[in-house]
């Protein structure tokens, strides 16, 4: 809406330093949007490619307690409200009702944030609704998203970002798919890695609150963290680690066992 793109786009571009590619061959038809979820912010960087028709949000609970951005949300575009990790009957009609009216459709299937940059599971559900849908697919990647706000951060770092549409798939592409094989191809078009490095996002802060998404010490196991500044300390054997820009990690006085947050994560998860 008009709204959105006076306000909301400049401040999106200001805060995120977001190049967000318009989508040049919308058209008048509508769509189901895919997109991967890095920030807060990602359903606005849809609303600055896809400017021609109004598009109706799909948001689990987590887009409603984001504050006076959730008030914003439900006011511009009043999104189709849906369980996180449900079959959900109701979002499943109304989102036909608005494919029929001729209203695009646009939802993370992730439904959550990644913690480490890499995209996080894919409900395969997904491929059924889009099957049910009938509308074309136009897949939205964006990418940086995690090293200028990881889910962990309270604080936008320095860095570049892009948004786009990466490919889209026509319904006559996926008719005769089975469910397992659609949900297949969504994955793998919506699989980012930014567990690495993919450039540089300065942040005085740039370790605060890892200790949200971090609880096993390397070298003395389950324990509890602290963070200041770019350091996050082992309160139980006192080990310190630097958070760079690059979000590569450096151990303070001896090195660190894994080089990014994605490597420590994932070796958390096969810990515990």
């Amino acid at each position: 809406c008009a709204i959105l793109r006076v306000f909301l786009i400049p401040y999106s571009r200001l805060t995120y330093n977001v190049k967000a590619e318009r989508f040049r061959e919308q058209g008048d038809r509508p769509y189901l949007i895919l997109y991967n979820h890095q920030t807060p912010f990602d359903q606005f960087f849809v609303g600055m490619s896809f400017i021609k028709n109004p598009v109706y949000y799909m948001a689990t609970e987590d887009i409603f307690s984001l504050g006076w951005v959730s008030d914003v949300i439900r006011w511009l575009v009043a999104p189709i409200p849906i369980k996180k990790q449900t079959t959900d009957i109701q979002a499943v009609k109304n989102c036909i009702k608005v494919a029929r009216e001729g209203g695009a459709i646009c939802l993370a299937p992730e439904g959550n944030r990644t913690f480490h940059g890499k995209t996080v599971y894919i409900n395969p559900a997904i491929a059924s609704l889009a099957k049910k849908l009938a509308l074309p697919i136009a897949f939205f990647r964006i990418e940086g998203g995690y090293g200028i706000h990881p889910r962990w951060s309270d604080v936008i770092r320095g860095g570049t970002m892009r948004s786009y549409v990466s490919r889209v798939m026509e319904p006559e592409e996926f008719a005769h798919m089975t469910k397992e094989q659609l949900a297949g191809i969504i994955e793998q078009e919506l699989f980012v890695d930014e567990g690495k490095v993919t450039g540089e996002y300065p942040h005085p802060k740039n370790a605060e609150f890892l200790e949200r998404a971090m609880y096993v010490c390397p070298w003395c196991g389950l324990t509890a963290f602290e963070s200041r500044d770019d350091l996050i300390r082992c309160k139980k054997c006192g080990r310190e680690v630097r958070h760079l820009p690059t979000k590569e990690l450096e151990g303070i006085d001896e090195p660190f066992p894994h080089r990014f947050v994605a490597d420590w994560y994932d070796w958390q998860n096969d810990y515990i």
